[in-house]
């Protein structure tokens, strides 16, 4: 893994006056990398009913990150 992760970085840079090309090479010894996040959530929901017999009804759905109430409808 560490020979993945160093390497060299070349920039090159030319002035727009006289055409003059500056090319440099910058080491790097690691690269950082985002990790993923996790694509949906788990929602918790507890519907009671109107009729007092009728227990709550407690349900778990996944749903994408960034739902909203309107999606869980």
């Amino acid at each position: 893994m560490v020979d993945l992760m160093h390497g060299q970085l070349r920039s090159e840079v030319i002035c727009p006056d006289c055409g003059n090309v500056s090319i440099k090479f910058d080491p790097f010894l690691m690269h950082t990398l985002q990790v993923p996040g996790a694509v949906s959530k788990t929602v918790e929901l507890c519907y009671i009913f109107l009729e007092p017999e009728r227990k709550p009804l407690k349900i778990a759905i996944n749903m994408p990150k960034g739902s909203n109430i309107a999606d869980v409808r």
